[in-house]
Parts: structure tokens; C-alpha cells; sequence
């Protein structure tokens, strides 16, 4: 069965889980279902239960630093995160790694990014709280294992995701809102597997004639093809599945956070990735850029160095983007180049905003 997060089979099993689900308003009855539907999905990816052990384990890993944080154990927060850090590059197998320390046996690890952001994201939100309400082990599971964003996210906060999943009273759910949801899953399935195919064709055509004994300037047509519809491909695929799961998280009364504001409508590289994968845009701005820019401001107290801190923030932002990506050293490359690619952007920017004052710059970054 085919049940990756575009195919007709996946629309129809959300379609059925939100039916379901709307057959009581009951909060127990949802969550339930939730709990239910993701375990079914999956078992329906992995086929067989060894593969999903390693998988098991990590979740039991985070619940047990969740909770030792929910007692009181705050001393033990940063050992929890680095553990779960660990944890997820062992599992992932990243190549800086001694080989010998990795598992030898086949093993289920799709999805594991996402759920690796929102443990982290209890975590760490457990670390810093105190006298909160403490998350049981079914709320843990339905929240990580949440089947509309296992594949590809996006990546919601616990408390977003609480207020309507876990609410006494369902949030409304009337025909208008319905016909919505279902031009949504028309229009993402539509980018996915029309617009994606025939963007698909193009860049293995593109591909195969690059491979070709042909004129420079040929192969000059073929490879600026590859670079113009390579990201229209990807953008396709990524924000019809977004669509897709929109939908159905939606009927299932659960919103979830938007992952697109179309981004190549941007003016800027900088705003291009505040428009593209918005939810880890936003994840590693809360968790990554805000605190350790907040923690070097506190140790270089120059005026004058500032704004230079927040470029250097926004490369190791950005590498870590590209690392998390992937586990080789081409990742890295990538990283280094993503983060040097968005350095370079912010630094040009703090550099016309001292040149020009921040209202002529600013005039200046309205034009195309």
C-alpha cells in the first residue's frame, strides 16, 4: 500500500480518520482516534515492529527527560537535550561518527526529524516552566506521533497543538469550512502529482542531457533549465503535501501552522526564508538565533559590534539547516554554504542600513 503523504491512498485514510473523528465531540474520543490513526499509519510504513525499536526508544528517552524536568530536575535539562541530540545523530547515522558505534540492523527512521524537533521542543519548554500542568505520556504520543505531520511537518508547538486537540469543546466545523478544506486537498494534490510530475520530467530531461555529448551552449540551455525548475519542483511537492495535510488537520479540527507565504514572491534571500518552511524558520529563531544571540550580546556589550553578532547568528542558523538536511559531508558544504549565502545577505544589509540610515534603506528594500 502506498501511503506516503500525496497519494490518493493517504488522502482517503485522512479523510476516514477525520470522519471518525467528528463522530463525537468528546476530547477523550479525538485524542483516541488521533492515537489511534497514527499508530495504524504507522505500522502501515514500517510493516513489521523491529524496524520501529530504535524509534520507541527515542520517544521513551524524551518522555523520561520530559518528566524528570516536570519533577523539579532542572539541573538535568541540558544533559536531557544534549542525550536527545546525541541520540538523534547516532540513529541518523551522520558520517563524523565512528562507524562501529552504529546500529547494524535495518531500521525505521522516516519522520524521526520532526519528531526530534518537537521532543526538543518539550524539552526545553520544561526546562524553562515551572508549576505548569505536566504532559502524560498519551499527550506525548499524540503530539509527536501525529500522523498529519509524521513525513514533513510542519513543526507545531505543544501548546498550540493542546488548545484544539485536547480542548472540552471542538473548534466549529461548518459546511463553508469543509468545502475549503477540500479545495485545499484538491489544489495540493494537484501540485503534487500534476505539476510535480511534469516538473519532474523536465529536470530528469534536463539531467539526461547534460550526460550528453553536446554543444556548450546546449548544455548551458539544459543546465539553466535544471537550476530554474529544480526549486519550482521541490516548492510543488513540499507545499502540496503542506496543502494536503492542512486539509485534513483541519476536518479533524486541529490547526496546524502554515508552512508557505509564497516565497518566491519574496525581495530578498533573507525574507525568501522567512516565506519558505516557516515553522523551522521560526523553531530555530526561538531556539537557536534568539538565545545565542541574547547570550553574545551578554558578553560583547559593544554598540558598534551588534549588529555583526546577529550576522554571525544567522550563519550558524543557517548551517545548521543545511546539516540537519542530511548526515554527509556534503550537507555540510551545503550548511556552510546556506549559512555564508545568508551571512553575506545580512551583513549587506546592516552594511546599506549605516550607509543609508534605516529609513532610506528601508524605502530602498520596497523596490523590486
Amino acid at each position: 500500500m502506498r501511503m506516503d503523504s500525496a497519494s490518493m491512498q493517504f488522502v482517503l485514510f485522512g479523510l476516514i480518520v477525520a470522519a471518525i473523528s467528528n463522530m463525537s465531540g468528546s476530547c477523550i474520543w479525538r485524542r483516541m482516534v488521533l492515537l489511534s490513526a497514527s499508530l495504524v499509519f504507522l505500522g502501515l510504513l514500517s510493516h513489521s515492529a523491529a524496524p520501529l525499536v530504535p524509534l520507541v526508544g527515542f520517544l521513551l528517552l524524551g518522555y523520561l527527560g520530559l518528566s524528570m524536568l516536570e519533577r523539579g530536575w532542572h539541573q538535568l535539562a541540558l544533559w536531557s537535550i544534549l542525550a536527545i541530540i546525541f541520540t538523534y545523530i547516532w540513529l541518523k547515522k551522520y558520517t563524523f561518527l565512528p562507524d562501529g558505534i552504529f546500529l547494524r540492523f535495518p531500521y525505521f527512521t522516516l519522520g524521526l526529524s520532526y519528531i526530534f524537533f518537537r521532543v526538543l521542543h518539550l524539552l526545553i519548554e520544561a526546562g524553562n516552566r515551572s508549576g505548569q500542568r505536566s504532559i502524560d505520556f498519551g499527550a506525548y504520543l499524540v503530539y509527536t506521533l501525529n500522523f498529519t505531520t509524521f513525513i514533513s511537518g510542519p513543526i507545531q508547538r505543544y501548546d498550540l497543538f493542546a488548545a484544539d486537540q485536547f480542548a472540552a469543546q471542538p473548534i466549529p466545523l461548518g459546511s463553508r469550512v469543509i468545502g475549503l478544506q477540500m479545495e485545499r486537498i484538491v489544489r495540493g494534490f494537484f501540485k503534487v502529482n500534476v505539476l510535480g510530475t511534469v516538473f519532474h520530467m523536465i529536470h530528469e530531461r534536463a539531467l539526461e542531457q547534460l550526460s550528453q555529448p553536446l554543444p556548450t551552449d546546449d548544455k548551458l540551455f539544459f543546465a539553466f533549465q535544471l537550476a530554474v525548475t529544480y526549486p519550482f519542483f521541490i516548492y510543488v511537492n513540499f507545499s502540496g503535501y503542506i496543502d494536503i495535510i492542512m486539509g485534513i488537520g483541519r476536518l479533524m479540527r486541529i490547526r496546524l501552522p502554515e508552512n508557505f507565504e509564497r516565497p518566491f514572491s519574496a525581495a530578498s534571500f533573507l525574507e525568501f526564508w522567512n516565506r519558505w518552511h516557516i515553522t523551522l524558520s521560526n523553531w530555530l529563531k526561538m531556539y537557536v538565533y534568539n538565545p545565542l544571540l541574547l547570550m553574545l550580546m551578554r558578553r560583547i556589550s559593544s554598540v558598534s559590534l551588534e549588529s555583526y553578532l546577529g550576522v554571525f547568528c544567522f550563519f550558524v542558523t543557517f548551517f545548521l539547516i543545511g546539516i540537519w538536511h542530511g548526515r554527509t559531508s556534503e550537507f555540510a558544504v551545503y550548511g556552510i554554504m546556506l549559512g555564508g549565502g545568508a551571512a553575506a545577505n545580512k551583513l549587506w544589509q546592516t552594511f546599506l542600513t549605516a550607509r543609508l540610515g534605516r529609513k532610506r534603506y528601508k524605502a530602498l528594500a520596497t523596490k523590486p
